[in-house]
């Protein structure tokens, strides 16, 4: 079979035509329209040919016949008109445009002679078109006034009906293929009911006897030509549409499975099957999900909302989670006036959000919530600063006791560390203390014997070389373990309390990272090792979960005011969340930034990783964190099977079929039909307001 549906046959006027079409069209479910630039980039791009020749044969001679009107009503009429030698093949679209505009009061206005002529210029025609007989006389038995009000009225009712014919198919055809019913070539449809409804509401109803025989008459002519009938208000009337004798032999059967590939090739995501698209709705949620998972996901999304001590509402699609669901509330909130609900509820879930954040930090019990980070880091390096000035004096005090009571004069063996030096001479290079300790030994020891005080006269001269680089403190470090060794249960009482003094002294101020790095400087200058700046994050949220337990323990010796500096390092961190997820650039309506969920995510699953979360805020504190960073991944994220609705193939059919309902039937351009369409686009929006309050009202509604 011989492929003739391509792109390359398309000419200009065709696709102009096909855009203007697709550009009016609207979704009767979810109100949807097609994305100009997507029209644009199937009709008119570079990639055009390749992206409308990877659709189906059929569905592309879908296309040809519905964007080319040749078999239309409008053609057949223009025909008809052709053979009256006395008409204009324009006249008739004049007339239906006059009656549109003044069908309200229609019977006020004067009947023109143009409406006169089309009563009377109506024939009869054959299958193909082709005018058969002329059109019978009207009874003389009727008076001249029967008459006017019954052209009046018939005109009328066929300019409604050549108007919202189309509407009507097309909301059909569009019901049908989103349904997938159409593409699968099954019996009677979904959207036969809406279509009847359309037609009977919106097509005006002839109240004279002498109109509806008019009417009965004209649906005599369109039986004989074959065209099929449709029921309008209880009447039998014809609606235009390609007569059977020129309708193209089309068999729309598309396979479930094709139907779906197709849409996947459009939208340029994976092709999932049926199972898969269920078993992740099951992940969801969503309905259709197996057995009561769904169910029971659902209402822990709303405890975990209520389970805040500022509770939020969620609307439906965010509880639902069901693609269908989430792609109407994401894109009704893009309209300026239908989405403002939707605006709204989301900038109010975003500052009950950022309220719930805020109570969390004002639980810790700090003082200096809101503190800028280089004067918070200040204040806790003076602090931690004059205590450990104090302790060191302490250390200093208690050794000068005991050097005055004589007991640091006792000699100790200091071959010990004579021979640690000689195994690590060979790191002297990188390791200045080894060369630094080899020289005091020569100083102050004697026939391998040392007194107590000048032994730790070594041990302070090590210690002020200790972190002057990682080497040259792991080997110092090394060095003062052999001078414990060597002191170990030497000296008296007094000693021995300076020693306990002066381990810890170490432990706390030197040896435990976290409180090192707080008064740090660089060897040689009066630059910080850690910039205020970025002291407590380094301190606090990238350092290890036992080195903020070290900094806790130290700071609880420090009395009082240690405790309250632990309070405040909690409400640090508190608020440290709240603002790293506040960082992005995008505003609710209010102008107030969203937490950004992939931020917010990141830092509370790593404190909770580090052990810290609990930690710092308790079994509670931590669950409530675990339940908002929950909570905003429900509201703020969207399934991973949500596509954008704007280039899928549901909507593109759609508009074919759309286009199909306007061109294919009537011949009546775009402008003209978006006039009677007002009426179907009013109830459209009515109902979509009405979704859009369900969907508001879900989470307050839902038990």
């Amino acid at each position: 079979m011989s492929d003739q549906y391509r792109y390359e046959n398309l000419s200009k006027e065709d696709l102009q035509r096909a855009k203007e079409m697709m550009l009016n069209f609207q979704d009767p479910k979810t109100g949807d329209r097609l994305v100009p630039s997507r029209i644009d980039r199937l009709l008119f791009s570079e990639d055009s040919p390749e992206i409308f020749n990877a659709y189906s044969i059929k569905d592309r001679e879908k296309f040809f016949v519905k964007t080319n009107v040749t078999g239309s009503l409008g053609d057949i009429i223009r025909k008809r008109i052709e053979t009256a030698p006395d008409e204009k093949p324009d006249d008739l679209r004049s007339i239906i445009r006059e009656r549109i505009a003044g069908v309200e009061k229609a019977e006020k206005d004067a009947i023109t002679k143009e409406q006169q002529t089309l009563a009377a210029a109506v024939p009869q025609v054959d299958a193909s078109g082709r005018v058969v007989s002329a059109p019978a006389a009207p009874s003389p038995k009727r008076s001249l006034t029967d008459y006017v009000k019954g052209v009046g009225e018939t005109v009328a009712a066929l300019g409604s009906q050549a108007v919202v014919a189309p509407v009507a198919a097309g909301a059909q055809l569009a019901s049908d293929v989103v349904s997938g019913r159409t593409l699968r070539g099954e019996g009677p449809t979904p959207g036969q009911p809406l279509f009847g409804q359309i037609m009977k509401e919106a097509t005006y109803q002839p109240k004279t006897e002498t109109g509806q025989a008019m009417m009965a008459g004209l649906g005599k002519v369109f039986e004989e030509s074959k065209l099929p009938p449709v029921p309008a208000g209880g009447r039998t009337v014809p609606i235009p549409v390609l007569p059977p004798a020129i309708q193209p032999k089309i068999k729309p059967k598309v396979s479930a499975e094709e139907y779906q590939k197709t849409r996947a090739i459009i939208e340029g995501v994976p092709y999932q099957t049926q199972q898969q698209i269920q078993a992740a709705a099951s992940k969801t949620g969503a309905p259709g999900s197996v057995g009561a998972a769904g169910v029971d996901v659902q209402t822990q999304r709303l405890e975990r909302l209520k389970e805040l001590p500022f509770p939020i509402v969620a609307e439906k699609s965010q509880i639902t989670r069901d693609p269908a669901d989430v792609r109407f509330a994401r894109e009704t909130t893009k309209d300026p006036v239908l989405g403002k609900g939707f605006q709204e509820r989301y900038a109010e879930q975003n500052e009950l959000l950022q309220k719930n954040l805020d109570f969390f930090a004002e639980q810790t019990g700090s003082e200096k919530l809101g503190l800028p980070q280089a004067d918070f880091a200040k204040g806790l390096v003076d602090f931690v600063d004059v205590n450990k000035k104090q302790r060191k004096q302490q250390v200093t005090d208690a050794y000068k006791v005991a050097q005055d009571a004589g007991e640091t004069a006792e000699l100790v063996d200091i071959k010990p560390l004579q021979n640690w030096v000689k195994d690590n001479r060979s790191s002297a290079k990188n390791a200045p203390v080894i060369q630094t300790i080899e020289s005091e030994i020569k100083r102050l020891s004697k026939d391998g014997k040392i007194s107590l005080n000048d032994l730790e006269e070594i041990r302070k001269t090590t210690n002020d070389v200790y972190d002057a680089s990682p080497t040259n403190a792991r080997f110092g470090g090394r060095a003062i373990k052999v001078i414990d060794q060597i002191t170990e249960g030497k000296g008296g009482d007094l000693y021995k309390e300076a020693r306990a003094l002066s381990r810890a002294y170490k432990t706390e101020f030197q040896d435990t990272p976290a409180v090192a790095k707080i008064t740090a400087m660089k060897r040689g200058t009066t630059q910080r090792q850690v910039a205020l700046e970025d002291l407590v994050d380094t301190v606090m949220l990238k350092g290890t979960g036992e080195d903020v337990r070290q900094l806790f323990s130290s700071l609880e010796r420090m009395g009082p005011e240690g405790q309250a500096m632990i309070n405040d390092l909690r409400g640090y961190v508190a608020e440290a969340i709240k603002n790293q997820a506040t960082k992005g650039v995008q505003r609710d309506i209010n102008g107030k930034p969203y937490l950004e969920t992939k931020t917010l995510d990141t830092i509370i699953k790593n404190l909770d990783k580090s052990k810290k979360l609990e930690f710092l805020f308790g079994k509670k504190g931590a669950e409530q964190y675990r339940t908002i960073n929950d909570a905003v991944k429900d509201l703020q994220t969207i399934p991973k099977e949500t596509t954008n609705p704007s280039g899928t193939a549901a909507q593109i059919l759609a508009g074919l079929a759309e286009m199909g309902g306007q061109y294919a039937m009537t011949g009546i351009p775009v402008p003209l039909l978006s006039l009677a369409k007002k009426g179907v686009d009013i109830r459209q929006q009515q109902k979509q307001m009405k979704k859009i309050r369900e969907f508001l009202d879900y989470g307050n509604k839902k038990d």
